[in-house]
């Protein structure tokens, strides 16, 4: 009984080192591999001590609880850094939103923002990406600025309308805290 205790507990090793392995890449493709494997291991071992079945049930038992924790663990990874990422540049757009605006002032007498804001703020709410693409490139190139990576960053695809549009309000927020500054120094 005791080396049956002892071949469980050694599975159980290589099934959690096999785990560990895993969890430095979490990728659905990495997961297929680590069953395979464990599943090889474990038949391998039953098989040459002739008990399947309680090998068997011990693996789905750790199985169960190793796969749950690393799944919960990726994706709560995954969530908080995109959650991260995705906040960090909506401080970068609202403050590159707020600079454009101030910086536009100061060359031409009327900011080409102040007519287009509640356009854009509207091709935004409607993740209009191409129109509202081509608008914000029109202003950037007729003013002479260089078009921010971080706003071209906000147009990838690997954002959804969602996120596209908190990022895209969270630019002209920073345009519209601009103008009304604006407005306020020269009144």
């Amino acid at each position: 009984m005791s080396t049956n205790n002892n071949d469980i507990q050694a599975l159980k090793e290589k099934i959690i080192q096999l785990l560990e392995e895993t969890a430095n890449n979490p990728t659905e493709e990495g997961m297929k591999k680590l069953l395979k494997k464990t599943f090889q291991l474990t038949e391998k071992t039953a098989l040459d001590k002739g008990k399947i079945d309680n090998y068997r049930k011990t693996l789905k038992e750790i199985l169960n609880e190793q796969y749950i924790r690393l799944a919960y663990l990726s994706k709560a990874l995954n969530k908080d850094t995109k959650e991260r990422s995705l906040t960090a540049l909506m401080e970068k757009l609202k403050s590159k939103g707020y600079s454009i605006s101030r910086d536009l002032s100061k060359y031409t007498d009327s900011n080409p923002f102040k007519n287009l804001i509640y356009r854009l703020l509207e091709l935004a709410r409607l993740a209009r990406r191409d129109a509202l693409y081509a608008m914000l490139l029109r202003i950037y190139v007729i003013a002479g600025e260089k078009f921010p990576k971080e706003l071209g960053e906000a147009f990838l695809p690997r954002y959804s309308d969602r996120e596209f549009t908190l990022l895209l309000s969270a630019y002209l927020t920073g345009v519209q805290q601009g103008l009304l500054e604006q407005s306020t120094t020269k009144s």
